[in-house]
């Protein structure tokens, strides 16, 4: 009987090696602003709220990027009050690029880019009436691979904020946004990255 030679069985090898897109997706992926209520306000409509509250997230991670940038997209939803920018480009609904937050004690969400860099303002728009306000947002905003996105909330400097109501007193629920079905007890918005795009 003839004895067959053993055979080599060759298989391609899958990478587990992250991309940069891969990475920047992680890293931003359901990162949220919170400003919740800490305590009752002086009224029905406002809430003690917890000041400036800041998170940074560093994308020094990044390895085999080949450029010099990327454009991350994304949906960014909530419920905030509505804050003055004065001299800004707005972009879409309370999106705004640049420009300069009135001096007043209404809350501000703002996305800062530092490289390179960029400050996005989240919840522009004229103040009307003690309620707050839904947002659905797509955004598009360019990083560099060693850049840190700071997600900022400030409740304008007297520690208070509206609470989370529409017109009619009821709070407002972002369906399909945590902790839907049930409300958020004060102000928050999450990013959603859509897509990451080399530049």
């Amino acid at each position: 009987m003839r004895r067959l030679a053993p055979m080599l069985l060759v298989l391609p090898l899958l990478s587990c090696v992250e991309t940069p897109q891969e990475h920047i997706t992680a890293a931003l992926d359901g990162q949220r602003w919170e400003m919740p209520c800490l305590d009752d306000g002086p009224d029905d409509a406002h809430c003690v709220a917890p000041g400036e509250v800041t998170h940074d997230v560093t994308l020094d991670a990044i390895t085999g990027a080949t450029t010099t940038g990327f454009a991350v997209t994304a949906r960014v939803r909530g419920v905030v009050e509505h804050k003055i920018i004065e001299d800004a480009a707005y972009i879409e609904d309370t999106w705004t690029v640049g420009g300069t937050p009135a001096d007043d004690e209404d809350s501000l969400f703002s996305l800062v880019v530092s490289d390179p860099g960029s400050i996005h303002h989240l919840n522009a728009g004229s103040p009307g009436g003690d309620r707050t306000w839904p947002v659905d947002l797509e955004i598009t905003f360019d990083v560099a691979p060693n850049a840190t996105v700071t997600l900022r909330a400030d409740d304008g400097g007297d520690d208070l904020q509206l609470c989370n109501q529409d017109d009619n007193g009821d709070p407002l629920v972002i369906d399909d946004v945590p902790p839907a079905p049930d409300p958020f007890d004060g102000q928050f918005l999450q990013l959603d990255v859509i897509e990451v795009i080399e530049q």
